[in-house]
């Protein structure tokens, strides 16, 4: 009896252990969290943009001195960190020793995106000024933030530019096609 008792206490013993210890278990995972960046730019126009200057209609009448156009958009997706911002920036990468010696110039600014732009705020600013491309990057939007455009035809920064001769030049050429490269660069907060 002695033993059955004993055996029967133990049981209860151990039964009585089990829920409590089945309650405080616990089970950990660590979880590495990250921001993977996200820097991509694309332009919507299909073809070539194709600026020119023309001469008079009329006999006497002043030569056309300026062309422009901004039927082209300049699309972005850009995930930052809270950090960090990033810059659009825009030079001459082909046809810069031609564009010198034509005696004319080529300036860009962009405008505002359409309503479907995402996150307005973290779009940047924008130059306020066309600028005067060359084979330097110059910055033509400063302080994005994360955002994206949107994918449509109309979607993106309206891209502006003008090709018109330099001021005084009295003789100018075509530089023929050059190519307009934009990038997109981190920058530190």
């Amino acid at each position: 009896m002695k033993k059955n008792s004993l055996t029967l206490y133990m049981i209860m013993f151990v039964g009585l252990l089990m829920p409590f210890n089945a309650i405080g278990q616990t089970a950990m995972s660590n979880v590495t969290l990250g921001i993977n960046g996200t820097a991509l730019l694309g332009i919507t126009t299909g073809s070539t943009v194709a600026l020119s200057l023309g001469g008079a209609a009329e006999a006497g009448a002043p030569i056309q001195e300026a062309s422009a156009d901004s039927t082209a958009r300049l699309r972005i997706s850009s995930l930052t960190s809270l950090d960090s911002t990033r810059t659009i920036s825009a030079s001459i990468s082909t046809g810069m020793t031609a564009m010198t010696a034509s005696n004319t110039e080529l300036l860009v600014r962009l405008g505002d995106p359409n309503a479907n732009f995402s996150n307005p705020g973290n779009m940047g600013t924008l130059a306020p000024d066309p600028i005067v491309l060359s084979g330097t990057d110059a910055p033509v939007v400063t302080g994005i933030k994360t955002c994206w455009s949107g994918t449509g035809a109309d979607d993106g920064y309206r891209i502006f530019y003008t090709f018109r001769r330099k001021a005084l030049a009295t003789t100018f050429s075509s530089p023929g096609a050059i190519t307009v490269t934009y990038t997109l660069s981190n920058s530190m907060l």
